[in-house]
């Protein structure tokens, strides 16, 4: 494997926490990827899910605000 390539596996709760933590201060992919040894694409797309993740935890314990 070469770069920021890595066998395919599950996320780990630190591995989503660091990339979290990443986006936040404001990293670059190229950074992120390497860091965290996945292609930039996969790290994008987890950061997407956590997203949605999020925006669906919220909508079921009712914090949503109705416009």
């Amino acid at each position: 494997m070469t770069g920021a390539q890595r066998r395919q596996s599950n996320w780990t709760p630190e591995e989503d926490q660091r990339l979290l933590d990443l986006v936040e201060t404001g990293k670059s992919w190229v950074f992120i990827s390497a860091n965290l040894k996945r292609p930039a694409k996969s790290a994008h797309a987890r950061l997407a899910y956590l997203g949605r993740q999020a925006i669906k935890t919220e909508f079921e314990s009712g914090n949503v605000s109705k416009r």
